[in-house]
């Protein structure tokens, strides 16, 4: 399965290693420029959250509600990324 995670932080870093390790496909975005082995191996670093959310899942682990609404809004509060997932099946 295709997934997206956006955040390797404290919690994104280990998930995205289960999943790598499960077989699955990763699109990963991060705030900040992640360290190298931050990104486990095959999971592929994408530009911006709405290339994460080409992926059949989308997964957030960001560190709170602030994070969450700044990787899904944009300066004007609209939907940026998310939407492109969420039209995609609609």
């Amino acid at each position: 399965m295709k997934v997206g995670l956006i955040g390797l932080g404290t919690m994104g870093r280990p998930m995205a290693r289960r999943l790598a390790g499960a077989g699955h496909e990763l699109l990963v975005w991060n705030r900040t420029r992640p360290r190298p082995d931050a990104l486990p191996p095959g999971a592929v670093l994408v530009g911006s959250p709405t290339e994460a959310c080409q992926a059949e899942i989308v997964i957030t682990a960001v560190s709170d509600d602030a994070a969450v609404e700044s990787v899904i809004f944009d300066a004007q509060g609209r939907l940026i990324g998310i939407t492109t997932f969420m039209l995609r099946d609609a």
